[in-house]
């Protein structure tokens, strides 16, 4: 993928995107001059990912299973479509179309996430906000930096799919019987599934700053990573499937 020729061909949307996250971490570097902080954070967040199974706290489980429903009903409502058609037909006229239903179901998906995010901020003995210190372990200057960008470059891929397909085409609407308009701009040309990259890097800043190490040490970087798996198991249902 590296070779200089797929280098040559890349979009220049592309390059812009891939400027937008290595620019700003070699700023950083260049203007704070503190390497040792850069190491600490991502050795914490290896750490994080590594972290054993049987010292995975339930809560942190169930963080991981609240997340992972939105992903599990798109991947079921892609490959079965027409059972989800046949169900909602079932449904009074007011709830709308398919897609629509589909799309009616975020604000659940959303309540039940943000839920069990309460729920791992109670059992933490630290709370939140997290407390600024110079150590890679907690919350850093760093962490906040990039934290700050990857949530904003997350947010703006996820604003340019809504805009540009509408909520037709992310609530499936090409497999619901709706029109969905084809677009080969941007922000498809920055990055694959620019929407599902888009959310992994949102909820990658998001944890940067939210996550303390004692979360880190019961296993929540861990279910955060699992779930990233499961927006790249969705690409791949998308594509493959």
């Amino acid at each position: 993928f590296f070779s200089s020729n797929n280098l040559l061909k890349m979009h220049p949307h592309a390059v812009a995107f891939a400027a937008s996250l290595v620019v700003p971490q070699v700023a950083f570097l260049a203007y704070t001059g503190d390497a040792e902080i850069v190491a600490e954070t991502w050795k914490y967040l290896a750490t994080g990912l590594l972290t054993p199974l049987t010292q995975v706290s339930w809560w942190a489980w169930l963080c991981l299973v609240a997340f992972s429903l939105e992903r599990l009903t798109y991947m079921y409502v892609w490959n079965y479509p027409h059972v989800w058609m046949k169900f909602c037909s079932r449904l009074p006229k007011s709830f709308g179309k398919p897609c629509a239903i589909l799309g009616n179901t975020l604000p659940c998906n959303k309540v039940i996430q943000a839920s069990s995010v309460l729920l791992a901020n109670y059992m933490s003995p630290m709370g939140l906000p997290r407390r600024v210190t110079g150590e890679g372990g907690d919350l850093n200057e760093y962490a906040i930096f990039m934290g700050i960008q990857m949530f904003i470059i997350g947010q703006f891929l996820n604003w340019a799919v809504y805009a540009t397909i509408g909520k037709k085409g992310v609530y499936y609407g090409c497999r619901l019987g709706e029109k969905v308009p084809w677009v080969e701009g941007p922000p498809f040309t920055m990055v694959v599934h620019p929407q599902y990259v888009g959310a992994i890097l949102s909820l990658f800043g998001l944890g940067l700053v939210t996550i303390t190490p004692w979360h880190a040490d019961h296993g929540l970087w861990l279910m955060m990573f699992m779930q990233y798996g499961l927006y790249v198991a969705t690409m791949y249902v998308e594509d493959k499937l």
